[in-house]
């Protein structure tokens, strides 16, 4: 992950990073690419949950009960572990899975206006 002098999480060397905290999904605005997949993500998100745009602190890490990476070539990745942390349960959990099934009905219905 990159993050800041401040040492909040901004973004992978090729991803957007998200999280859930407090039932709100959190990503930088600042400093970051804002690519296609970002963009789709964040418009599908926009119909599930809140979503407030500054980064977390690494401090936060263990508080999280989601998170996820956006990539162009791998679409939506739920992250289980940072840095040996673990996020959440463990496992992907339910707002991550209903981002990842939005993202990948959305991408779908680009490619079949191709």
């Amino acid at each position: 992950m990159l993050y800041n002098n401040k040492k909040q999480i901004l973004e992978g060397t090729s991803s957007n990073f998200y999280c859930v905290l407090n039932n709100q999904l959190l990503t930088a605005n600042a400093s970051i690419l804002h690519g296609v997949s970002r963009g789709i993500l964040i418009e599908v998100a926009s119909e599930i949950i809140h979503i407030i745009k500054n980064p977390i602190h690494v401090n936060s890490i263990g508080q999280l009960t989601e998170a996820l990476l956006t990539s162009s070539s791998r679409g939506v990745i739920p992250i289980t572990h940072i840095n040996g942390t673990e996020v959440g349960t463990g496992k992907p959990g339910p707002i991550t899975t209903r981002l990842l099934d939005g993202y990948e009905r959305r991408v779908q219905q680009e490619l079949e206006f191709l």
